[in-house]
């Protein structure tokens, strides 16, 4: 539980513990895996600004991209792609505080790899980028919670994608693992 003067209502937080038939775990993340994220990234970061700090948004948003932008805070779940994902991934994060740079340097501290990403691969929806540019700052560190990162080996790649495709939830390739300070592997 937590007392906190933005709530007006109790918050109560639990942990559920038990056995999986499936760990992902990554130890298991070979050089050539590539990396995956769904949605878009800051949906729990825009929301947040737009319901906290309106003021800050509203000389460069319309009212109905702010209207927008605070519903993103519904969109925060991402248990039907880690449904989808669980049997094609090798790892799995979602990318909370730090947003997606800090979720793709929390993998990386786990082993021995580096990621490879490919900037202008990363979903950035239009709103985002508008609000980013208007108050200068990197849209990747936002808050990321509605994203998830999923690490999965390249043959299973396009069967994940496809899953992904008729579920409707976007997903997009952004990068790879490699070895650290070796050659690149292509991608």
């Amino acid at each position: 539980t937590e007392f906190d003067d933005l709530y007006e209502h109790p918050v109560l937080m639990a942990a559920i513990l038990g056995t999986a038939d499936k760990v992902l775990s990554a130890d298991t993340i070979q050089p050539g895996d590539e990396i995956l994220i769904t949605k878009h990234v800051g949906i729990e970061g825009m929301s947040i600004l737009a319901a906290d700090r309106r003021d800050l948004l509203s000389p460069y948003l319309t009212p109905d991209e702010i209207t927008e932008v605070i519903s993103w805070g519904e969109h925060t779940c991402v248990m039907e792609e880690s449904r989808l994902a669980r049997e094609h991934a090798k790892f799995m994060h979602d990318p909370t505080e730090g947003g997606v740079w800090g979720g793709i340097a929390e993998i990386c501290s786990l082993g021995a790899l580096e990621v490879k990403i490919q900037r202008d691969s990363i979903p950035v929806h239009a709103i985002t980028q508008k609000a980013a540019a208007k108050l200068s700052f990197d849209p990747l560190h936002l808050i990321a919670s509605g994203s998830l990162l999923i690490v999965v080996s390249p043959d299973k790649t396009a069967s994940l994608l496809s899953l992904f495709e008729a579920a409707k939830i976007p997903c997009a390739r952004i990068g790879y693992f490699a070895d650290r300070g070796g050659d690149d592997i292509p991608a």
